[in-house]
């Protein structure tokens, strides 16, 4: 059967999306998070996430280290993170390129004269 919105599930931008609900979820809340040595499938399952959004996964002694997710500065650099992907991503589908960007953010710093 046709389904007529089908299309949208694959865009960049609700992959996206997903993938930070995920990661909201895994990481941040810590409710699907049980990650033992021997379980692979959710350790490769969590640095996918991590290499997706270009977060440096936090280690000891070579295992993953589940107490630096509670960490606060972990979790705001995470978000930041989080939240510049998405932007990166809606900006390449509307179109904005790098030099667009960049003239954007110098010209939100002059402050208009009256």
């Amino acid at each position: 059967m046709h389904k007529p919105y089908s299309y949208l599930q694959q865009h960049k931008v609700n992959i996206v999306i997903n993938k930070i609900n995920e990661f909201n979820s895994m990481i941040i809340k810590q409710q699907k998070l049980s990650v033992r040595p021997t379980q692979t499938a959710a350790i490769l399952h969590i640095t996918n996430l991590f290499k997706f959004f270009k977060i440096q996964l936090p280690k000891c002694s070579g295992f993953i280290d589940t107490n630096k997710f509670k960490n606060k500065e972990f979790q705001v650099v995470a978000k930041e993170r989080l939240q510049q992907t998405l932007y990166d991503v809606l900006n390449m589908e509307n179109g904005l390129t790098a030099s667009w960007m960049q003239n954007d953010r110098i010209l939100s710093t002059v402050k208009p004269t009256l």
